[in-house]
C-alpha cells in the first residue's frame, strides 16, 4: 500500500482498493489498476518499464507472502513447537488433544500420530483422569485420555466428578464411593452411561455390560444415601454399632457385552475405537489370508501384492478428467492406518461396500513414496463374507460344568436360529482330565458369523467360547 502510495500516486483508500484486488486476485481489477499505477508512477518521475517490473513483482507477492515481522513470528512459533515434539513429545501431543478434544476427525489423525511414535495412550478413567489429556508422572510414554473429549460428558459433570474425587481424598474406593460423592444435579445418567460405554469405570473390574445395565439402580442407591446423609438419618446396621458394616449395593450377573458390541458402544462415546479394533474379530481369518498387519507394510518391498484387513476410516470421492469416480480410503487396523487409491473399476465395485464402513480385505499394489505407503487397489472383499466362504468349522469350547442341560437346550436353539452349512464341533474340556469332541448333528450346520458368535458368548457368559476354523 506504501509503494502505491509513494509510487503510483494512490491517496489510502485507492492503495486499499489495490489490496483488495491483489487478494483476490480479481484480473480484470488488476488490469485496470496496472495502467493507473504506471500512469501515476510516469508522473511522478519514476521509469515505466521499471514501475511496470514493480507492479508484477506486488502481483507475485500477493498470490503468497509475509512481511518479515510476520515471517519471523510464524518461524520463531515454529521452532518452539518443533522443539516441544521432539523433546517432550508426550505433553506436545496431549496439549494438542485437549485444545481438539471435541475435534473427532483430528483426535483420530493425533492419536494414529501418537503410536506411531510409540506413545500410548489410556483409555479414559474415573479414577485417573482430568478434564483435558494427560501425561501421568511415573508412565511419562504415555497419555490419559480426557473425560472432556467423551461424548455426551460436559463441563459441569467433569468438574462435578473431580470436585467428588477430591472429596475422597484422590481416588474412589469403588463404584457406589464415586456415585454417592457426585452432585446429581451437574451429572445426569447420560454422562455415567458414556463415561461407562467409554471404558472409565473399568477400574471397578466389573464388566460394562453389569455396569450398564446397574447403572440406573446404582445410582438410585446413592441419591437415597445422599439424601438420608442430609437429613442426618441413621440406618438399621448403624444402631448396631460403629463397625457394624452396611450392605453394599451389588451388580447385577448378566453377560459380558461381546466385543463387537463393547467396540461399538465405545466408538459411540469416543467417536473411535480406542481399546480395541472390530478387526480382531476375525483374527483367525487376518492370520490366514492377509498378508501383514497395516505396520508390517514399512517391511515389505515396493511394488509387491499385498492384502490388508481394516475399516475403511476416511473416505473422499473425486471425479476423474474423464469423468469417472475414484477414491481415496483411509483404512485402519488396531497397529496404523493407510491410504487406499481406488481407480474407476475398483471403486464402481466396491463403493457401497466400503461406504458401509464394516471390515474388508484389501488387495493391491504397495506403493512407496515420501509421504509413506499407499496401497493401489485392485479387488475389496468384506471380512464376513470371507470368513463364511472360507469357514470348515465351528467350534464351541467349554468346560463340562458349564454344560448344563439347560444350556445344551440353548444351545441348540441358537444353532437352529442360525441355520447354514457349517458344521459344528463341541470340545467339552475337563481340568486335568482329557477332551471330548462331539461332532454336532448335520442337521444343526450354521452360518459363522458375528451373530452366532456373540449368541454363543452370552450363552456361556465367556468371551472366545467359539472359533471359526
Amino acid at each position: 500500500m506504501q509503494i502505491a502510495q509513494v509510487m503510483g500516486g494512490y491517496s489510502l483508500g485507492q492503495a486499499d482498493l489495490l489490496r483488495r484486488a491483489m487478494g483476490k486476485k480479481q484480473a480484470e481489477a488488476m488490469a485496470e489498476h496496472r495502467g493507473t499505477f504506471c500512469d501515476g508512477a510516469e508522473s511522478n518521475g519514476f521509469d515505466r518499464k521499471k514501475a511496470e517490473e514493480i507492479f508484477d513483482l506486488l502481483a507475485q507477492f500477493a498470490a503468497y507472502g509475509f512481511n518479515k515481522s510476520h515471517s519471523a513470528a510464524y518461524g520463531y512459533v515454529s521452532y518452539q513447537t518443533a522443539w516441544l515434539k521432539a523433546n517432550h513429545r508426550a505433553e506436545y501431543m496431549a496439549a494438542l488433544m485437549t485444545i481438539e478434544a471435541s475435534n473427532t476427525d483430528k483426535l483420530l489423525v493425533y492419536i494414529g500420530d501418537c503410536k506411531r511414535s510409540g506413545l500410548t495412550i489410556l483409555p479414559p478413567d474415573v479414577n485417573a483422569s482430568d478434564w483435558g489429556f494427560d501425561v501421568p508422572k511415573k508412565a511419562r510414554t504415555t497419555i490419559r485420555y480426557g473425560l472432556g473429549a467423551v461424548k455426551g460428558v460436559g463441563k459441569h459433570a467433569v468438574e462435578a466428578i473431580i470436585e467428588a474425587k477430591v472429596d475422597a481424598g484422590g481416588r474412589f474406593r469403588d463404584l457406589m464411593d464415586c456415585l454417592e460423592r457426585l452432585d446429581f444435579k451437574r451429572v445426569n445418567k447420560k454422562a455415567l452411561e458414556a463415561l461407562v460405554k467409554a471404558g472409565a469405570f473399568d477400574w471397578t473390574k466389573s464388566g460394562r455390560s453389569a455396569l450398564f445395565s446397574g447403572l440406573e439402580a446404582a445410582t438410585s442407591t446413592a441419591q437415597r444415601a445422599q439424601a438420608d446423609k442430609a437429613s442426618g438419618q441413621v440406618g438399621l446396621f448403624g444402631l448396631l454399632g460403629g463397625g457394624a458394616p452396611k450392605p453394599g449395593f451389588r451388580l447385577p450377573k448378566v453377560a459380558e457385552w461381546s466385543m463387537t458390541k463393547e467396540l461399538g458402544s465405545e466408538r459411540e462415546a469416543l467417536g473411535f475405537f480406542l481399546s480395541g479394533h472390530p478387526v480382531v474379530s476375525y483374527k483367525q481369518t487376518v492370520e490366514r489370508f492377509a498378508s501383514c498387519r497395516v505396520q508390517g507394510l514399512s517391511l515389505k518391498s515396493a511394488d509387491s501384492d499385498v492384502g490388508v484387513a481394516g475399516m475403511p476410516a476416511a473416505v473422499r470421492e473425486v471425479r476423474t478428467k474423464r469423468g469417472d469416480k475414484m477414491a481415496f480410503v483411509t483404512i485402519d487396523d488396531e497397529t496404523g492406518s493407510v491410504e487406499c487409491i481406488f481407480f474407476s473399476d475398483p471403486w464402481s465395485r466396491s463403493a457401497r461396500m466400503i461406504k458401509e464402513g464394516g471390515p474388508i480385505m484389501v488387495r493391491g499394489t504397495l506403493e512407496k513414496g515420501s509421504e509413506g505407503s499407499k496401497i493401489m487397489v485392485e479387488s475389496v472383499e468384506s471380512l464376513s463374507d470371507l470368513r463364511a466362504r472360507t469357514t470348515t468349522e465351528v467350534r464351541v469350547s467349554v468346560d463340562h460344568k458349564a454344560l448344563t442341560s439347560q444350556r445344551l437346550a440353548d444351545l441348540r436353539r441358537i444353532l437352529e436360529q442360525r441355520g447354514g452349512n457349517v458344521p459344528v464341533t463341541l470340545h467339552i474340556a475337563k481340568a486335568g482330565h482329557s477332551q471330548a469332541i462331539l461332532r454336532v448333528s448335520d442337521s444343526l450346520k450354521v452360518q459363522p458369523d458375528n451373530d452366532l458368535q456373540d449368541d454363543i458368548d452370552e450363552l456361556f457368559q465367556r468371551r472366545g467360547t467359539m472359533r471359526f476354523v
